[in-house]
């Protein structure tokens, strides 16, 4: 399975800085050499470090306790900036060549920068976590509030998509995630809504396997992060 530490590296050194701290500041909060830090922020990792290790800087650095638990276990080789395909922007396909000034030009001209704030938003999010590339984007666009990126997630390995998925529920803003065993095919659904930045995302993975003990219920949202705690620790082990 992936060790992603220059992921965890980059994800530290960014937060830190992001809250005015220091590498001593980081050791006092939560208890970690300051040496461990610098080797993590370096990249000079020598030996595995352990998830209570990745757990303490998280909290001392403001995030959830498996916030770089989720990162480490990311793939390094599968982060690229080469978008996702197929995306499929949801627009009006009416007036094909509208006359500059008109309405539906103008339409269009909102329509196209909210394609590209959204694309920006992903594309900045994906990079700057080393984060696998989605099976699938889907854009739904209108230039209104209710804009919204889906995002199909998918592994080999579902230890990874859990932890990948983990990330997600971590970072978004107002996340609320749910799985389910009770969909229209019969199998089990992990749903994560939230917003990145001004976008509105839906994040969607499938766990591969039938739960029986889901059908007929649905997981609140700290039943389902605590369920990808467990999922996307077998990923480390």
């Amino acid at each position: 399975m992936p060790d992603n530490w220059r992921a965890v590296g980059q994800a530290m050194t960014q937060r830190r800085e992001q809250l005015g701290l220091k590498q001593h500041h980081v050791a006092k909060r939560s208890g970690v050499s300051q040496a461990i830090i610098r080797e993590l922020e370096y990249n000079t990792v020598e030996r595995r470090r352990s998830y209570r290790t990745l757990e303490a800087l998280s909290t001392a650095l403001e995030w959830p306790a498996g916030h770089l638990t989720a990162i480490r276990a990311t793939s390094p080789t599968t982060t690229s900036r080469t978008p996702a395909t197929p995306i499929q922007p949801d627009t009006d396909p009416t007036a094909r060549h509208p006359l500059p000034g008109t309405p539906a030009s103008t339409s269009r001209t909102l329509i196209g920068e909210a394609i590209t704030n959204l694309a920006n938003a992903l594309d900045t999010h994906l990079t700057t976590y080393s984060l696998p590339t989605p099976t699938r984007v889907e854009l739904s666009v209108q230039a209104k509030p209710s804009d919204h990126i889906t995002l199909t997630i998918e592994s080999d390995s579902f230890s990874i998509t859990a932890a990948t998925m983990l990330h997600w529920a971590n970072t978004l803003l107002i996340p609320q995630a749910r799985l389910t065993g009770e969909t229209t095919n019969e199998i089990a659904k992990l749903q994560i809504y939230g917003r990145l930045d001004s976008a509105n995302v839906t994040l969607v993975a499938h766990p591969g396997a039938d739960f029986e003990e889901l059908h007929g219920r649905t997981l609140t949202h700290e039943q389902t992060v605590l369920w990808l705690h467990r999922e996307a620790r077998g990923a480390l082990r």
